[in-house]
């Protein structure tokens, strides 16, 4: 049985998030129970999720957009 799993992303940054993406659509050990999206511009970066989903067949799985925020670094900043 698959470990659903939620992916908390900021892709676009650089490529890991969308290997990481890529990974979990790709393994059977994993289903995708959603996508959030943090970090900066938000709205961006959940359109690259989406295009990913759409492009593998998997529109159906959600993608929750966070806040846009104003800087990229950690709270502390």
């Amino acid at each position: 049985m698959a470990r659903r799993i939620i992916l908390d992303t900021d892709i676009g940054t650089d490529i890991d998030d969308a290997y990481a993406l890529a990974f979990i659509l790709a393994s059977p050990e994993l289903e995708l129970a959603g996508v959030t999206i943090a970090n900066n511009r938000t709205d961006q970066r959940a359109k690259l999720a989406l295009k990913m989903l759409y492009d593998t067949g998997n529109s159906h799985i959600p993608v929750a957009v966070g806040r846009q925020t104003e800087t990229g670094g950690s709270v502390n900043q």
